[in-house]
C-alpha cells in the first residue's frame, strides 16, 4: 500500500528539522514517494535546506526544496492546501507537545500531519491506531479504516508492531442504572454496548489481517481521553496514529485539553489521518519540475 506519495517536511516555531527529514526520507523509500522540504526565508536558508536535501537524493529519493516567505505559518498552511502534498511532517521541539503548525494545517489543509520530536527519527517499535468505527456511522468506519490501513502501511516501513485500540462507552449508563430493578438490567446494557462494539470492530480489523481477540487488538471501556494514554503506556506505543476530517471524526473527540493529555501523556510522535487523499493538482507537479533544475528556490 502507498498511503501517502508526496511528503512535505517544515519546521515548527522553534523546531529542528534532522529527525523529521530522517522520518520523511525513511517513508518515502518504502512508498516511493517525493519530498519536498521548506524553511521560511532566511539568508542562510536554502544552503540549509540543501545540506539536507542532498544526502537524501544520492540515496535516490526525488526531493524539492522550498524557502517560504514570511508568515512562515500561514505560508506553509496555503502550500500544504493548494500544492497537493498529502502528508505534512511537522518537526515540533517535543517540549510541551503543543504545535502551531499541526494545528493550523489541521484545521486548514486536508493533509494528513505527522508531528516529529527531536527523539522521533528513529523507527517506531510499537504502533498504536484509535479507531472508531460504528455500524451506524460509514463516514466514521471508513475514517476508522483508512487510519487503519495507513498506521498498518508505518508499521510494516518501519518493522514495527501495530496495536489497535477501541474505547468504548455505554450512552446513558448512568440513567440505566438509576431507573433499573437491581443491577441486572444495568449490566445487560452495558454488555451489549460492548458487544455492539466489538463487532464493529471485529469487522474493521479482520480485513487487515488482525484477530479481533488477539493481544494486539484492544477494546477498553471508558473516554478516549484515558483509554488512548492508558494502552499506550501498556505497549510503550512511540508511534499514535488517530483519524480527523476537518476537526471532526476522532479529533473532534480530543479537542483541547484532550488533545493535550494525549500528546502529553504519549512521547512519541502523533500522526493524524485524513479520508482518502485527494488528487493532486497538475500545476503543483509543474512546479516540482522547477524545483528540480533550482534547488534552494521556491517552487511555489
Amino acid at each position: 500500500m502507498q498511503p501517502f506519495r508526496d511528503l512535505l517536511v517544515l519546521p515548527d516555531l522553534g523546531g529542528d528539522l534532522d529527525a523529521a527529514v530522517e522520518r520523511a526520507a525513511r517513508l518515502a523509500e518504502a512508498w516511493d514517494a517525493q519530498v519536498t522540504l521548506a524553511l521560511p526565508e532566511a539568508p542562510e536558508a536554502a544552503a540549509r535546506l540543501e545540506a539536507w536535501a542532498a544526502p537524501l537524493r544520492a540515496r535516490g529519493l526525488l526531493v524539492f526544496t522550498r524557502v517560504l516567505p514570511e508568515p512562515f505559518v500561514p505560508q506553509a498552511s496555503r502550500a500544504a492546501r493548494r500544492d497537493g502534498y498529502d502528508l505534512v511532517l511537522v518537526a515540533v521541539d517535543g517540549a510541551d507537545g503543543a504545535s502551531p503548525m499541526a494545528d493550523r494545517l489541521l484545521r486548514d489543509s486536508p493533509a494528513s500531519v505527522l508531528q516529529v520530536g527531536p527523539a522521533d527519527g528513529r523507527p517506531a517499535r510499537q504502533v498504536l491506531v484509535g479507531v472508531d468505527p460504528d455500524d451506524m456511522d460509514a463516514a466514521r468506519t471508513a475514517l476508522s479504516a483508512r487510519a487503519l490501513a495507513v498506521a498498518r502501511a508505518v508499521a510494516l516501513a518501519e518493522g514495527a508492531t501495530l496495536h489497535v485500540v477501541q474505547a468504548w462507552q455505554a450512552p446513558g449508563e448512568r440513567l440505566v442504572v438509576l431507573r433499573a430493578d437491581g443491577d441486572t438490567e444495568a449490566a445487560y446494557y452495558a454488555e451489549m454496548s460492548r458487544v455492539r462494539a466489538w463487532r464493529a470492530l471485529a469487522r474493521l480489523v479482520k480485513p487487515q489481517g488482525l484477530d479481533p481477540a488477539g493481544p494486539r487488538v484492544h477494546l477498553e471501556k471508558g473516554p478516549p481521553d484515558e483509554v488512548l494514554p492508558a494502552v499506550a503506556a501498556d505497549v510503550a506505543a512511540d508511534l499514535i496514529v488517530l483519524g480527523t476530517v476537518g476537526r471532526r471524526g476522532v479529533w473532534r473527540r480530543l479537542l483541547g485539553s484532550t488533545a493535550e493529555r494525549v500528546a502529553h501523556a504519549c512521547p512519541g510522535a502523533l500522526l493524524t489521518v485524513t479520508r482518502s487523499p485527494e488528487t493532486r493538482p497538475a500545476r503543483s507537479v509543474a512546479r516540482r519540475a522547477a524545483a528540480a533544475t533550482t534547488p534552494g528556490r521556491d517552487c511555489a
